[in-house]
């Protein structure tokens, strides 16, 4: 999706097709970086779920307060931080 075969698009493909395809999909409009925001934060909560059930060591690249926060998971962050499973 990122590259093309045609010359007069010097090759480069739309890197936004995976939004238009999802859009398209399900009716819910989202641009190339919601649907990346959208994607970390499973990332990010799969981390904290998985810090949660199995006490993983915070060094072994647990998602920050900041991080949660940022992509609106603060009840994530007060959990483990309460949990004693959030990195300073």
């Amino acid at each position: 999706m990122t590259v093309s075969p045609l010359k007069e698009r010097n090759y480069r493909g739309d890197t936004a097709l995976e939004s238009k395809f999802f859009s398209m999909a399900t009716g819910i409009e989202k641009t190339e970086e919601e649907l990346d925001r959208d994607a970390e934060r499973i990332f990010n909560l799969h981390k904290a779920m998985t810090i949660k059930q199995m006490g993983w060591d915070i060094t072994t690249g647990a998602p920050t307060r900041a991080t949660l926060e940022r992509l609106g998971m603060k009840e994530v962050a007060d959990e483990l931080d309460t949990l004693g499973l959030l990195p300073n």
